[in-house]
């Protein structure tokens, strides 16, 4: 049995939401994989806590891998984006 999600959002034109979403959707069906990858890496961890169905071994070894995840990420930003690895910002978006 599937559950069916829908996500809605109505960012201003001009956001930085905009431009995000509109890369994400004219990724056509990989658009779903890379949500799902984001959400994953940042939020999976803390939905098994809240939910109690993982004991902590295993959800430290969750936490861990999506840790993994995260570094995998940044360091294919530095690489595409020729950044150095200790460059640290204030500024958010």
């Amino acid at each position: 049995m599937q559950h069916d999600f829908r996500f809605r959002l109505q960012p201003l034109k001009s956001s930085p939401d905009t431009v995000l979403l509109s890369y994400i959707k004219s990724q056509g069906k990989a658009s779903n994989d890379l949500v799902l990858r984001a959400i994953r890496a940042f939020w999976m961890p803390f939905a098994y806590q809240d939910c109690g169905e993982k004991q902590e071994q295993d959800l430290k070894l969750l936490a861990a891998n999506m840790v993994f995840v995260l570094e995998d990420h940044a360091n294919y930003l530095r690489t595409t984006f020729n950044l150095p690895s200790s460059m640290v910002t204030g500024k958010r978006w």
